[in-house]
């Protein structure tokens, strides 16, 4: 296989898996809309990150995002707090049940996926294994240290 072939292989797997994982997920904690998942994952790995932050992430205006949190907040998942340092910046971070929460649905997720991965031959497993080993090195390569993993 060539590189352009490889690349389109690539970016028909990725989504697929992508999908898998959040309907995974969703089973878990089916009240959650994609958008409150992907904010939700967003601010796992952005704790403290701005409203403007998390629209651009989302792709959506601030209004649209601020209603978005303002679900989750009153959900309990999210907390939503004024920069003390910059007054017009809303800070955003998960609760700690929210963190629970989304914890326990990527784990569940995780679970599930490790059964799948159990039905594969092991030399199956390990060029899986192999191949996410690459991968990772070609994606993070050239990263800053808060977009790496």
């Amino acid at each position: 296989m060539d590189a352009d072939a490889c690349a389109r292989e690539l970016l028909e797997v990725v989504p697929l898996g992508s999908r898998w994982l959040r309907a995974a997920v969703r089973r878990r904690e089916p009240s959650w809309s994609l958008p409150q998942l992907h904010t939700l994952g967003f601010l796992q790995l952005q704790p403290g990150a701005s409203l403007s932050e998390l629209a651009g992430h989302l792709g959506v205006g601030l209004p649209s995002a601020s209603a978005l949190v303002s679900r989750l907040v009153g959900t309990g998942q999210v907390d939503r707090r004024d920069d003390p340092e910059e007054r017009r910046r809303t800070i955003l971070t998960l609760t700690p049940q929210g963190e629970a929460q989304l914890e326990a649905a990527i784990q569940a997720g995780r679970e599930e996926l490790s059964e799948r991965l159990r039905s594969l031959p092991a030399r199956d497993l390990t060029r899986v294994e192999g191949a996410l080993a690459v991968l990772r090195e070609l994606f993070t390569d050239g990263l800053s240290e808060k977009e790496a993993p």
